[in-house]
């Protein structure tokens, strides 16, 4: 059984790996409108790089991204649980060896999250068979009034 399943990329127990890498950033106008005790944080999405070898398309496609509450997302993906916030990146571009999408979340709770996502390179709206994914990872903390990237890998090809 392959370790990736439906939706956004749901995984079995053992393919769960470490949360994303969080490094601090500082305020910008992305940040806009954000006011304590609330929080501002970016999504860096790269490719994992020995991916690169093994993706059978182009890297270009939809990339569908996905903020859940930490915990609502398990070994089998998020099941019901419905997304904070949730969003696609038309003409996301992961071909050149340092690209990456950034998405900008201001006015965020301080709390807990995990991020799922795939890039849809047929543009069917699902994550298929040879779509790069990224496998549920365990939850990381966002601290209030501290902005945040959040380093995310695509790091399977599904």
């Amino acid at each position: 059984m392959r370790c990736a399943l439906i939706a956004f990329a749901l995984a079995w127990g053992g393919c769960s790996g470490p949360p994303p890498v969080v490094e601090e950033s500082k305020w910008g106008p992305e940040c806009e409108g954000t006011e304590a005790p609330q929080t501002c944080f970016s999504l860096k999405f790269s490719l994992k790089q020995d991916l690169r070898t093994s993706v059978p398309g182009d890297l270009k496609g939809t990339l569908h991204w996905a903020v859940y509450t930490g915990g609502d997302v398990g070994p089998l993906g998020p099941g019901s649980n419905k997304p904070l916030k949730s969003g696609e990146v038309l003409d996301a571009d992961f071909a050149p060896e340092d690209a990456a999408q950034l998405i900008h979340l201001p006015d965020m709770a301080a709390g807990r999250y995990q991020i799922l996502g795939y890039l849809d390179d047929d543009a069917s709206g699902n994550s298929n068979s040879g779509d790069v994914v990224t496998f549920p990872k365990d939850p990381f903390g966002v601290p209030a009034e501290r902005p945040l990237q959040v380093n995310i890998l695509l790091d399977y090809v599904r």
